[in-house]
């Protein structure tokens, strides 16, 4: 009798098992995350929102900015552009140049752009590409790695 109770309990656990492991992608939990990198000297920054599900490898860029705050004068005009480049591949502009706004924090000017919003349906890249802001007549970007 033990013996047939075990049978039962391990192909019961085994069925719990695989359903567990068909689960549907449904059932999977979305995650938002915010992130942030700064660059020094000059000081630039870049942010955004990533949405992935665990376990997948593919990435969703929902909203992403950059701020510049060296050289920013009150009356200044400035653009920046978003970039991205998957594993293995080119270099992509993911949006062109768009005007900056100029604004005051803590006494400092900024010009920040932002591009997108946190909503889950934007472009969808692989795990570890790379995305970054670039602004008008610098060769240098600010980048994030979306892991």
């Amino acid at each position: 009798m033990n013996n047939t109770t075990g049978k039962a309990l391990l192909v019961g656990a085994t069925a719990a098992l695989v359903s567990s492991l068909v689960a549907s992608p449904a059932s999977a939990a979305t995650t938002t995350v915010n992130f942030v990198a700064c660059r020094h000297n000059p000081t630039y920054c870049i942010n955004g929102d990533k949405t992935y599900t665990k376990g997948t490898s593919t990435r969703i860029v929902d909203a992403i900015g950059g701020d510049r705050e060296t050289g920013v004068k009150r009356t200044g005009t400035y653009y920046a552009r978003w970039t991205y480049k998957k594993p293995g591949g080119k270099t992509k502009v993911g949006a062109g140049w768009k005007k900056a706004t100029v604004r005051k924090i803590d006494g400092i000017y900024s010009a920040y752009a932002g591009w997108g919003h946190a909503d889950g349906k934007g472009l969808k890249v692989p795990k570890n590409t790379v995305v970054c802001v670039q602004y008008k007549g610098n060769s240098f970007k600010v980048c994030e790695k979306l892991t």
